[in-house]
């Protein structure tokens, strides 16, 4: 009995590992996809940040401009690992301080609002440092 409850438990394990690579494969092409659309523009920042407890997190990639304006969103939330990354209009073409300020258009989505303001202190200190040097 505790042999057949070790390898199922081993077997799990496994499972977990390879559908773990499965899911950074898929995040590192999607990542790579947003870098090669723009490829040699200015003025364009890819940030990425994570948001969330132990059993639902959210991981939200946006694509802003220098003035704070969102140009691209997209998050990706799910108890699996066949979850995808989802578009997110709503936010789309609008400042990211307004959006933390008035909270509106993206209610729907569980941590957004936290990792919207991860990803504009992340902004911040990538725009600091580049005016510093």
């Amino acid at each position: 009995m505790i042999k057949e409850v070790v390898i199922i438990l081993l077997f799990l394990v496994i499972c977990q590992g390879v559908l773990g690579i499965y899911q950074l494969k898929k995040y590192d092409k999607f990542i790579k996809n947003l870098q090669t659309k723009y490829q040699g523009l200015d003025r364009y920042y890819l940030l990425s940040e994570r948001a969330g407890d132990k059993f639902q997190s959210l991981i939200l990639i946006v694509i802003m401009d220098s003035s704070y304006n969102i140009i691209e969103a997209y998050y990706y939330s799910g108890y699996t690992v066949f979850s995808s990354f989802k578009n997110i209009k709503s936010i789309e073409n609008k400042n990211i301080n307004d959006l933390l300020n008035n909270k509106t258009g993206y209610k729907d989505i569980r941590n957004l609002d936290v990792a919207l303001d991860k990803v504009k202190n992340k902004y911040d200190v990538i725009l600091g440092e580049k005016v510093v040097s």
